[in-house]
């Protein structure tokens, strides 16, 4: 499936022993999330909810799990912009979060009604 925003995004299931080495676009920014289990990431232990990200200059990628383990490997082009969050908001200036923060608790995100 093609994505339509250029964000691949996969749940990666690894035996012990098993390997991962994804091929990866120049200047796309790449992410491992160790959802559960253990691995070595370039020679490099990272164990359970762990988060490598990797530089966008083509960076080779070699994940070895120690044991099962379950990844989110994510990749995108980056958006070279400022980043600010708190909680679940994600947005470019703690200005923008507060804003945010007002819509949700004014009910302009929606509703959800139980039935």
């Amino acid at each position: 499936m093609e994505s339509i925003t250029g964000i691949e995004a996969a749940i990666v299931e690894l035996a012990g022993g098993g390997r991962f080495t994804p091929e990866v676009a120049p200047g796309r920014t790449v992410l491992l999330y160790v959802l559960r289990g253990s691995a070595t990431v370039n020679s490099r232990g990272v164990g359970s909810r762990t988060l490598v990200e990797f530089d966008p200059e083509g960076t080779g990628i070699d994940v070895h799990a120690t044991e099962d383990t379950t990844l989110l490997y994510c990749t995108g082009q980056p958006y070279h912009e400022p980043l600010a969050w708190q909680g679940p908001y994600v947005m470019n200036t703690q200005t923008e979060i507060m804003e945010a923060m007002r819509d949700y608790r004014m009910g302009k995100m929606g509703m959800l009604f139980d039935e």
